[in-house]
């Protein structure tokens, strides 16, 4: 399965939070911004990259990540599903990473 986190600011590459909703379509389809604020981001995290990753379902254990809304923070919705792993080893252990790149412009 295909997962995206944006990272940036006070936000590390291989964070806890990841999503299966690319945040460029959404950007794309529905205006700037738009992706932050369905994803509740922090107002610390920029946004100025973006990860890609697969996930590796097979052998995953039940407690190493849950699929949540994600959480409004900073004065933004949140919403959008959110694979939030319980510690950034999990990340590492579950999640090769396949690309990360700048994002112009950021999220």
């Amino acid at each position: 399965m295909t997962i995206y986190r944006v990272h940036g600011g006070c936000s590390p590459v291989d964070g806890r939070s990841w999503t299966p909703i690319n945040p460029v379509v959404i950007d794309q389809f529905t205006g700037q911004g738009t992706y932050r604020d369905l994803a509740g981001l922090p107002a610390c995290k920029s946004g100025t990259a973006l990860a890609t990753g697969r996930l590796s379902l097979e052998g995953v254990a039940v407690d190493a990540a849950q699929t949540i809304a994600s959480v409004a923070l900073d004065g933004e919705q949140g919403g959008l599903p959110e694979i939030k792993f319980i510690a950034r080893r999990e990340v590492r252990k579950w999640v090769r990473r396949t690309h990360s790149a700048p994002a112009s412009p950021s999220f």
